[in-house]
């Protein structure tokens, strides 16, 4: 798709979205990841640019749910469950969510604004920061550790301002 507008037009109309999908367990596993690329290239052929993604994999639901399929509704305890963020339009982002709604190997899905940031908050990170706390509490680590202070929160403030300008 050609792209006629100019920069400051496409980064004001653009905005990024992520689409969290359930896919129904009754596809086979060698066919997930092409029904997880067809969802992806039609965000492509709509206009839209794939920023990340974490394809799926078969997870246990938290309650069972159903889905009428070809006349029937089955019920379903596990699903594969699979993320992508995109950029796009407003536009953009109601025809992912029409093609989604339509797909028969989408149990659930949803479409949300999103930031372009990796905001997932890893395992190994918590666990380095545990690691470093508890070296912290042992007085090991950076030479003068021990000698500071505790931050106030209006400095804390100060510095999350800092950061979001």
């Amino acid at each position: 798709m050609q792209n006629d507008m100019a920069p400051n037009e496409k980064a004001e109309s653009a905005r990024v979205y992520e689409a969290g999908l359930l896919l129904v367990p009754s596809i086979a596993q060698e066919n997930v990841a092409k029904s997880f690329d067809a969802i992806k290239k039609a965000i492509e052929k709509a206009g839209g640019e794939i920023v990340s993604e974490e394809i799926p994999t078969l997870r246990t639901l938290a309650y069972t749910m159903v889905k009428a399929l070809t006349g029937r509704k089955i019920k379903y305890s596990t699903a594969y469950f699979g993320w992508v963020k995109f950029e796009g339009s407003a536009e953009l982002a109601k025809e992912i969510d029409a093609h989604l709604k339509a797909s028969e190997d989408v149990l659930r899905y949803l479409v949300i604004k999103t930031v372009r940031e990796n905001t997932l908050y890893s395992h190994r990170v918590a666990m380095a920061k545990a690691e470093a706390d508890a070296a912290h509490a042992a007085g090991v680590g950076a030479a003068g550790a021990g000698d500071e202070s505790p931050a106030s929160e209006v400095e804390m403030d100060k510095s999350i301002e800092k950061l979001l300008v």
